[in-house]
């Protein structure tokens, strides 16, 4: 085994562990679907209690060189897990074939393997078996423990996702163990960590909750009960009750003014009073108004990111040279554009006619570039390799001073381009 200082040794045990959890949560649907269709309560204590033995095991064969040690520790494992109270002969087997079939595997690891890694159930299998232990059970009319179902396939991709994480930082290290210069191992580690840590939490707390609408059935039922609350004891039915005082007011009399029929402007039962009726048309003109600036928000937004992103581009840094030697390596910086004469026209520009015609041109004779005695890719030629190749110095000449110079062409430099000169 390679020597490997003590945070690594850290984050390839915490790999494992996660890798010891996907699958014994991922076999545990198996599990599930035995014991209900055995009439049997699935063994959910049982099971989380056995949660700790593949984790024991890899800590067992990963740090110790003794066989009788490592064989009297997992037979007393097996030992405790056979004498557990488990009920079902279906469910008891499952059990027993899982401590076995663990104890197997740990002892192969430890024999053939360098690392003594566990090996995870692939995504793919994973949720076949999953799928197919909740098919047996929708089949036998059981639909009581989607969410289990679920939260075990959850639980399966935030191990899957960090343990990739993981993997890929020990990568990381691996690649840069020849690397002179000092790198933040513990910063870039913490950082990554955080991020990833709340993307994939967050993402499958919403394909958990999406899972499940009761939850959200629950959440509308309480608003709705909120706003009635509202209406009939809350503010609202303060601001109603000035109204209806004014309305209770006897009214003023002022000779015959009554109307033929004074039962045709009584309210019929059930009818909103004037209140929630000037209510609703305030709302039903607010939020058409209010969705409307959300979306003009939006939308200048994203058009101000567009337009700082295009203002952008990647430009060659001065060349740094000395008395004898110059350094012509290509340095990238990212400086802001400065729109002088960019508008809808820019095409006409000479120095944009000039890079059009030199794409099209290479372009148009690529065939003598690349065949099959030159696999070469197109874009490692540089500019003079292109124009001696096609016997177009000239173009490549005026291209090289299009493209990097900086200066501006003229219109003799296109008519050079073009070859009419």
């Amino acid at each position: 085994m390679n020597q490997k200082t003590l945070k690594q040794e850290k984050i390839i045990a915490g790999a494992d562990i996660l890798a010891t959890q996907m699958n014994h949560w991922t076999l545990f649907s198996i599990v599930i679907t035995a014991a209900i269709l055995g009439k049997r309560e699935p063994p959910f204590a049982l099971w989380t209690v056995c949660a700790l033995l593949p984790v024991l095991f890899f800590l067992i064969r990963r740090y110790t060189n003794h066989f009788l040690i490592m064989a009297g520790s997992h037979l007393l494992c097996l030992v405790l897990l056979f004498s557990a109270p488990v009920s079902g002969l279906a469910v008891k087997s499952l059990v027993y074939l899982y401590g076995i079939g663990l104890t197997i595997y740990s002892f192969s690891l430890r024999i053939r393997t360098e690392e003594r890694l566990d090996g995870i159930i692939s995504p793919t299998v994973a949720v076949g078996i999953i799928a197919l232990s909740l098919f047996l059970l929708h089949y036998d009319k059981h639909f009581g423990t989607d969410i289990c179902f679920v939260g075990i396939t959850t639980l399966y991709f935030i191990c899957y996702y960090i343990r990739s994480y993981f993997l890929n930082y020990l990568y990381f290290l691996t690649v840069n163990t020849g690397s002179t210069g000092y790198i933040p191992r513990r910063e870039i580690f913490l950082s990554g960590a955080k991020l990833s840590a709340a993307f994939t939490l967050s993402g499958m707390a919403a394909v958990l909750l999406a899972s499940n609408w009761g939850w959200l059935a629950q959440l509308f039922r309480a608003f709705k009960e909120g706003i009635i609350w509202l209406r009939e004891k809350g503010f609202f039915a303060l601001i109603a009750s000035f109204f209806q005082q004014e309305s209770e007011r006897p009214p003023t009399r002022m000779g015959n003014l009554s109307p033929a029929n004074p039962a045709s402007m009584a309210m019929e039962p059930g009818e909103a009073g004037i209140f929630w009726q000037i209510l609703e048309k305030v709302i039903g003109f607010l939020v058409p108004v209010l969705l409307l600036l959300l979306l003009g928000l939006f939308l200048f937004r994203f058009i101000k990111m567009v337009c700082e992103r295009f203002r952008q581009k990647k430009i060659f840094m001065k060349s740094l040279s000395t008395d004898n030697t110059r350094d012509i390596r290509e340095k990238y910086e990212i400086k802001k554009e400065t729109r002088t004469q960019r508008g809808f026209f820019a095409f006409l520009n000479p120095t944009e006619r000039v890079r059009r015609i030199y794409k099209q041109r290479v372009w148009a004779k690529r065939g003598s570039l690349i065949n099959k005695e030159n696999t070469r890719l197109l874009r490692t030629y540089t500019a003079r390799e292109c124009g001696n190749l096609l016997r177009e110095e000239q173009l490549a000449i005026v291209y090289e001073k299009a493209r990097y110079s900086g200066d501006e062409c003229t219109r003799e430099d296109v008519k050079r381009a073009s070859g009419k000169v």
